[in-house]
């Protein structure tokens, strides 16, 4: 029957097999090991006080480790341990370390550390050490490493490491009585938890740090992810505004990285930075690169690859698959039109003259989390379009085609995840022309777009000219400015139509609805200094001696009105 120590050496290979990118069989190097300039930690090694031991805790670095075909992204943080048993007893050693709560020290010999899945791995680090004897005799992994792979083990950021003499083997009595003989100082960096003593992750490992998820519109296992689809993802529990990398790794598992030290493969993308707030949450996005393997598990980080640090991370993971549907063009310099079916959607682009390039479209159920309004259809579609070419001046018109059935009524709105200046993407609304089945929106920037209804405004107006107490005199024939706050910059597209409405007369109740046009190209105006909206009304000479009242309609379906009067 295979021993503990043996199960545990075995584990240890499976870790390297699954950091190397899943390969089948154990990862070897393709020549010897590199060497470890290994450096004695300040103050050891020490004698115990009885002089029964001697303990030595040593320090080293293996400099991007290549496992056979497999280069690793960053360097791998080693130590190893080594006691020497002075006496002419057979003496049992044994470690503790702060695995869950950073330090509270836990045995690691009490299969109760490790949880009741885990709990066979209790006793793989216990080194038996005849009289005169060193664990650098025996052989153990605390000095010697994983089979060949690398000597000691890895060093973890927060972690403080204590040595333990057990009155007995154990083996034979887990509960036997404990004496710390030496204690590690504690390794600089950040404590990230292991949480062995709680229900594993849905594909059976151990749950550590927070976890990560990638949004999609249902279950987790609905995500739907492929080369170019941009995804939010979410955290909570983290360090506060504090800046986190954003890695894409194929083939890792969150529990066995860690357990390795924190080190990725090379294949793992860069997916961006992101900060998390005053309360530790963070909400961040990320595309799927282009060069992403079909087919492959890939999970996601949150941390810092330079410190090995990673406190967020994906608890299952999610395959990068091709899109539902998908669709590209190249343009000539004397093309200004693109089209490109999607299925029942069709995208259209119009472009200056001397724009070439290539326009790639691509739908999935899963894109960046929506604010400000719901996305339509059934299913709601992100499109990630993009272009990868030169403008020769000006922006670009984006007409999505939609099917009425899928979505009927009233026409949706086009918002566009665009990148914002100093600041996150965030949606905007950049409908220009909305009618049943094309939505048309102008875009300097691309990926993605959606097609939704906006959620209420927060209104607050009408400001100064405008009286919302007093009553409103104008002279016919001028322009009037109003001001309004819909609590932010909601884009220019807000407006949906803004008339004057005469009052009415015994002929006609309802009273005339006349278009509320603007001077010039004046049009709608934001000012972020003052957070509000300026519609220039021009007023008509016409409606001398009229009164009724001046209403704007929003596109969240609101209507805001005030009260005015014309004299000559």
């Amino acid at each position: 029957m295979m021993g503990k120590r043996a199960r545990a050496l075995w584990g240890a290979s499976a870790v390297l097999v699954m950091i190397a990118g899943g390969v089948g069989v154990a990862p070897a190097f393709a020549e010897d090991p590199p060497p470890v300039d290994w450096t004695m930690m300040p103050g050891f090694p020490v004698v115990t006080a009885d002089g029964d031991f001697t303990v030595s805790f040593e320090t080293g670095v293996m400099a991007t480790p290549d496992f056979g075909d497999v280069a690793l992204l960053n360097d791998l943080p080693l130590q190893r341990i080594n006691v020497v048993n002075h006496t002419d007893e057979v003496r049992y050693i044994d470690f503790g370390v702060d695995v869950d709560v950073e330090g509270v020290i836990e045995p690691l010999w009490r299969g109760e550390t490790y949880g009741d899945y885990w709990g066979s791995t209790a006793g793989a680090f216990g080194v038996r050490l005849e009289p005169g004897q060193s664990i650098a005799d025996t052989g153990a992994f605390v000095y010697s490493g994983f089979a060949g792979l690398f000597e000691g083990v890895p060093r973890y950021g927060g972690r403080t490491v204590v040595v333990y003499e057990l009155a007995e083997d154990p083996a034979v009595d887990p509960d036997t009585a404990a004496t710390e003989i030496a204690r590690a100082p504690r390794v600089p960096g950040d404590f990230v938890p292991v949480h062995f003593d709680g229900p594993t992750t849905p594909e059976g490992t151990v749950p550590v740090g927070q976890e990560l998820s990638v949004v999609g519109p249902g279950a987790p296992d609905e995500v739907q992810l492929s080369p170019g689809v941009t995804a939010s993802v979410t955290a909570s529990g983290l360090p506060a505004n504090r800046e986190l990398e954003l890695w894409l790794a194929p083939g890792v598992d969150y529990f066995y990285m860690t357990l390795l030290g924190g080190i990725l493969p090379e294949t793992a993308f860069s997916v961006g930075t992101t900060m998390t707030d005053a309360s530790g949450e963070l909400a961040a996005t990320f595309t799927v690169p282009a060069t992403a393997e079909f087919g492959t598990a890939y999970r996601l980080f949150a941390g810092t690859l330079a410190e090995n640090y990673w406190p967020a991370g994906t608890y299952r993971s999610f395959t990068i698959t091709q899109a539902v549907s998908s669709a590209s063009d190249e343009v000539e310099a004397t093309e200004t039109e693109a089209s490109l079916v999607l299925g029942s959607t069709t995208v259209d682009f119009s472009f200056p003259a001397g724009t070439t390039g290539m326009f790639t479209a691509a739908t999935s159920t899963t894109g960046p989390l929506v604010d400000q309004f719901s996305l339509a259809g059934d299913p709601p579609l992100y499109y990630h379009l993009d272009y990868s070419g030169s403008f020769d001046g000006g922006a670009v018109e984006v007409c999505i085609q939609y099917d009425t059935e899928n979505i009927p009524g009233t026409p949706p709105r086009l918002w566009h995840h665009a990148p914002e200046p100093g600041a996150a993407f965030r949606w905007v609304d950049i409908t220009t022309s909305a009618v049943p089945g094309r939505v048309c929106g102008v875009t300097t920037s691309f990926s993605p777009f959606a097609l939704g209804y906006r959620d209420t405004f927060d209104f607050a107006g009408f400001f100064d000219p405008v009286s919302m107490t007093e009553p409103n005199v104008a002279k016919a024939g001028q322009s009037i400015p109003v001001r309004f706050s819909l609590t932010g910059d909601q884009g220019l597209g807000v407006v949906t139509s803004a008339r004057f409405v005469v009052a009415g007369t015994v002929l006609n109740p309802a009273g005339e609805m006349l278009d509320a046009a603007t001077p010039g190209a004046s049009g709608l105006t934001y000012d972020p200094a003052t957070d509000r909206y300026t519609f220039v009304w021009k007023t008509q000479k016409a409606w001398a001696q009229k009164t009724g009242a001046f209403v704007l309609e929003l596109s969240d379906g609101t209507t805001h009105q005030f009260a005015v009067s014309f004299k000559r």
